[in-house]
């Protein structure tokens, strides 16, 4: 499968190690279906579904971003079913949920690749005490920077529980 990636993969195929990328590479399905559920990668700008791209790339095939040819390409591009007669402001709101990323998993819905307590709790005990940027007024981590370093969101609830557990409470 063709994916975008913005840096080198390394897989390993067959027990065969491999590196691709960045940019547009092809990819055995299943480490390409991996990488886009983690958001590593992404579907190229120029893939041709029913013989147009789903992107202006300056082609004069192209239809351009944001029209309701282009929305009606990337939601088949996404799988995502619509009414043969809805409006564009339908489409684009199907197109933004379609594409709206989901906080703490990896976009599929089923709950795994959540952050833990433990993970909370080690980037609590790498922040610096003395720096109030990372902290709150009433002393709490913030949970920005937490989610800076995780690279994931967390809730306040989360932090707050990870902090009584960093704090013995």
């Amino acid at each position: 499968m063709l994916v975008k990636v913005d840096t080198q993969i390394h897989y390993k195929v067959k027990g065969e190690k491999k590196v691709a990328g960045p940019g547009d590479v092809n990819l055995p399905d299943e480490v390409a279906d991996d990488l886009l559920k983690r958001g590593k990668a992404e579907k190229p700008k120029n893939v041709v579904i029913e013989g147009q791209f789903t992107q202006d790339n300056g082609g004069d095939k192209a239809p351009k971003p944001g029209t309701m040819d282009w929305y009606k390409i990337e939601l088949k591009a996404l799988n995502v079913e619509f009414p043969s007669d809805a409006k564009a402001r339908d489409l684009k709101a199907l197109y933004e949920q379609a594409t709206k990323p989901e906080p703490n998993g990896d976009g599929d819905g089923d709950g795994d690749n959540q952050i833990t307590e433990q993970q909370i709790i080690d980037v609590i005990t790498q922040l610096d005490p003395d720096d109030e940027d990372l902290w709150t007024d009433e002393g709490l981590p913030v949970v920005k920077v937490i989610e800076a370093e995780l690279g994931a969101d967390i809730t306040e609830e989360q932090r707050d529980a990870a902090w009584k557990a960093y704090k013995g409470e």
